[in-house]
């Protein structure tokens, strides 16, 4: 991985992660605080070393 971007969306489209390190990962908060159960949005856009782009999109379910 070259190049790396994740980026996590609450219901109502708002961006509420974002890294561009491939190990840094959402703990389920926002703002130090637990975020609410629920279903969020995520989008990972990778360049790997032959400049080859990959956009993922999916949703995830977080629960506690």
């Amino acid at each position: 991985v070259v190049e790396f971007n994740m980026k996590i969306f609450n219901r109502w489209g708002e961006a509420i992660f974002e890294s561009n390190d491939v190990e840094n990962y959402w703990d389920g908060t926002v703002n130090n605080t637990y975020a609410q159960k629920g279903f969020y949005t995520y989008t990972i856009i990778i360049m790997d070393i032959y400049s080859n782009f990959y956009n993922i999109t999916g949703n995830l379910l977080l629960i506690r």
